[in-house]
């Protein structure tokens, strides 16, 4: 296959909470290696003052390195899938890098890009900064067990095919995409969703995009950092909003996790009736708990270390992630309803 080279390209970075990461994220912008032609749409999620000044105070630098920078805040949170189609439409050329604040570009990711032009979607690979929480260290470690092609020292590019989809990790922190292919499949998801914020929008556009027939590129090339939440109230949020977004794709029939999902609902279900009939066998479904814990630990565990910070963070994991499970249950359960 010949490569073409995208001589322009888009950065769309949607914002919502994240001022301490943004200088992070904007000086990996300018920090880029190439003589790719750039603009920059930023996409502020909400009333924010504080992230508007932080992203205006770049305008200086970036001007001067000959990226144009566009600012569009929404009055109020739409969410994350609203705010990348959004910055998408504002776009004016035809190859995007879409972004959040959590992602940090290596200085060549930009001109990777530029020479992967003739895959219709690049998935990078995000690797994670180092962080002292014991809740992002254990969810690391489930990703790489789960994940473990994508995880590896050693790992070579591949094409993500309908026959591998569901075994490729699909974060899109960082996504390159034909500009037209982003929009059109950000729409027809739109046209079968009622809730966008508990969509699980990056795993649905890449599902769509493989069922079209066209090009996704897993590149062990195109890397950027990822800084996870920091501080255990922001974790726990980030945790319990996952949660409707995993019901919002893994409760079809075939996705990877979908048993894993109906496995939850039964045993979480029989668990409440048991306890609420018979209020004495507590004690047994917490001792059976703390055994699924002390397994899962040693499954998940590196090292020593690793074993006793998963038995630690885990309780919050399940309850957080656990809770955004059922009101992801709740909104698909309603959602049915209303058609």
């Amino acid at each position: 296959m010949t490569k073409r080279r995208s001589d322009k390209i888009s950065i769309v970075l949607a914002t919502y909470t994240g001022a301490s990461r943004l200088p992070q994220c904007l000086s990996s912008i300018l920090n880029q290696n190439t003589t790719t032609k750039l603009e920059l749409i930023v996409v502020i999620d909400g009333p924010s003052n504080e992230i508007k000044k932080i992203v205006s105070s770049y305008k200086p630098e970036l001007t001067k390195k000959g990226i144009n920078l566009t600012i569009h805040q929404f009055s109020t949170n739409q969410g994350r899938f609203v705010a990348r189609l959004k910055g998408a439409r504002l776009a004016r050329y035809p190859r995007l890098i879409i972004i959040d604040d959590k992602i940090a570009l290596f200085n060549n990711y930009v001109e990777t890009a530029s020479k992967l032009n003739q895959y219709n979607v690049v998935l990078p690979i995000n690797i994670e900064a180092e962080s002292k929480s014991l809740i992002s260290r254990v969810v690391l470690l489930a990703r790489t067990k789960l994940y473990r092609q994508g995880f590896n020292d050693n790992f070579k590019s591949y094409e993500v095919t309908a026959d591998n989809f569901e075994a490729t990790a699909k974060g899109t922190g960082g996504l390159i995409i034909d500009r037209q292919l982003f929009i059109k499949a950000c729409e027809s998801i739109v046209e079968h969703e009622t809730n966008l914020k508990a969509t699980n929008e990056d795993t649905k556009i890449l599902r769509q995009i493989v069922d079209w027939g066209k090009s996704v590129y897993k590149c062990s090339e195109a890397k950027a950092y990822y800084r996870p939440h920091v501080g255990i109230r922001a974790e726990i949020k980030h945790l319990y909003a996952r949660g409707p977004r995993f019901v919002n794709y893994y409760i079809q029939s075939g996705t990877r996790f979908n048993l894993a999902l109906w496995g939850f609902i039964v045993v979480t279900a029989a668990t409440v009736a048991m306890v609420i009939i018979y209020p004495s066998w507590l004690l047994y479904v917490l001792a059976i708990a703390a055994v699924f814990i002390l397994l899962a630990a040693t499954y998940l565990a590196q090292d020593l270390t690793d074993f006793f910070i998963a038995i630690i963070a885990m309780p919050l994991i399940l309850l957080a992630f656990g809770a955004g499970v059922i009101k992801g249950l709740l909104i698909h359960l309603t959602s049915r309803s209303a058609h």
